[in-house]
């Protein structure tokens, strides 16, 4: 196999012998993977010659060097570049050789990071902090040197058509949400995408957050991870099961239940046999949640990630993101990267701010979304959670129950409509159903 200083040679040559190379490795090379200096420089003059739209040959190069490095030139950099070009007859295999010299490039840089850090750890920095600086830095190189080249339509097309011919396994395009009125909205949820729930305390949205997870789960039979950040597994269990058992959440925490109550608990067979993990790690910070949910994709290949809240997580102690707007911003961002890396929709809860609570209508919109920054730009779905008779109102126009009744206010919605839907929530229970579904059961038993 050639050496690095080799495949270097290679490459520069085959962009100095054939004038539309540069082209195929622009957006996935940079001046920083060749480890010769001299490469380094020579590079960096063809990417200047390409921006300015100049001609990039022997010639060109040369006299842009010149330019460039000034009294730093040396004589000999012609007779060099000639040396570069007879080493190379074609340029057909450059991306193969930009592939070769980036991984040697990221090898040596994780050798490098691995130095440091155990030079951090052993002059006693704090270990979790330190860990995560490092996989935030080796994040952003492997991002920074991993291209995804563009695709002719015909290609694309030919995979697609293969996707056309294959059924939806429960008729949506995503995992269901165990709600009639949500999958008819967006279409279950779907791989790579964001949504955002969002409502103010006490509409339920834990509650609604577990009742999704528990429905991807049984129903479509997906593994799945629960970041819960504001309650230990001990309080997510009790809500679950209150919610699959149907036994008071109360008489659950007090152990206050009947032998049949607790049978009932016992047998709540499904939910048991599911694949829900939990990890309730307070104030979790974005490379910590992505590291776990990559460890969880490959052990269990999980098909969905909840989390509980977005404002809870943090960017560790040496975020430079700046003030707490921007932070939620990266983190909002961080959380979309995150479901198109592992193909998976991640659904995140967040607050709002106490605007919220006006005077004529307290239906939440998409600028209450607190510390908002990014959230709106980067969720696929945004669903505001509202409850009426939190406010007081009981009855509609019409002299209808608004007991239980829970507005899902999609505001935004990139897989379809939005608007509002109606669900039925029972609080004493955790439990949130379809309110199209209870209406059925209603009208059939003669109410």
């Amino acid at each position: 196999m050639e050496n690095t200083k080799d495949i270097e040679q290679i490459i520069i040559g085959a962009l100095l012998i054939e004038k539309n190379a540069i082209h195929r490795v622009q957006g996935i090379l940079t001046a920083e993977v060749f480890q010769v200096e001299q490469h380094q420089q020579i590079y960096s003059a063809i990417i200047e010659l390409h921006n300015e739209r100049r001609p990039i040959d022997l010639v060109t190069v040369n006299s842009q060097l010149k330019k460039s490095l000034g009294k730093l030139y040396s004589a000999e950099t012609m007779n060099y570049l000639i040396l570069t070009m007879d080493r190379v007859v074609s340029s057909a295999n450059i991306e193969e050789h930009v592939f070769i010299l980036q991984e040697q490039h990221m090898a040596k840089y994780a050798v490098n990071q691995s130095k440091e850090l155990i030079e951090e750890l052993s002059q006693g920095e704090d270990p979790l902090m330190a860990i995560d600086e490092h996989i935030t830095r080796l994040s952003s190189k492997i991002n920074l040197n991993t291209g995804k080249s563009a695709i002719k339509f015909a290609d694309a097309f030919a995979q697609r058509l293969k996707d056309y011919e294959t059924p939806l396994p429960n008729g949506l395009l995503g995992n269901t949400s165990g709600f009639v009125e949500l999958d008819q909205a967006f279409n279950g949820f779907q791989s790579g995408c964001l949504y955002i729930v969002a409502a103010r305390p006490a509409m339920g949205k834990t509650a609604f957050a577990l009742n999704l997870a528990r429905n991807q789960a049984i129903i479509d039979g997906k593994p799945g991870v629960i970041f819960n950040l504001e309650m230990g597994n001990e309080q997510t269990i009790d809500r679950l099961v209150s919610a699959e058992s149907n036994v008071l959440l109360e008489n659950i925490k007090k152990r206050n239940f009947t032998s049949s109550e607790f049978r009932q608990i016992a047998s709540i067979n499904k939910l048991i046999a599911s694949k829900i993990f939990l990890d309730d790690t307070a104030a979790i910070t974005l490379n910590a949640i992505r590291s776990k949910a990559i460890r969880l994709k490959h052990q269990h290949d999980i098909g969905f990630i909840v989390i509980d809240y977005l404002q809870l997580i943090t960017l560790g102690a040496k975020s430079k993101a700046g003030n707490r707007e921007q932070e939620v911003s990266t983190i909002s961002r961080g959380l979309k990267a995150l479901s198109k890396e592992l193909g998976i929709p991640v659904i995140a809860l967040s607050q709002l701010s106490r605007g919220v609570d006006r005077a004529s209508d307290n239906r939440p919109r998409l600028s209450d979304l607190r510390e908002s920054g990014a959230i709106e730009q980067d969720a696929d779905v945004v669903m505001f959670l509202y409850r009426p008779e939190y406010y007081g109102v009981f009855q509609d126009d019409n002299g209808n129950s608004l007991i239980g009744l829970t507005e899902v206010i999609i505001a935004k919605n990139r897989q379809g409509i939005t608007g509002t839907q109606l669900l039925r929530f029972n609080g004493a229970k955790m439990r949130f159903d379809s309110y199209q579904q209870s209406q059925s059961m209603i009208s059939e038993a003669g109410f």
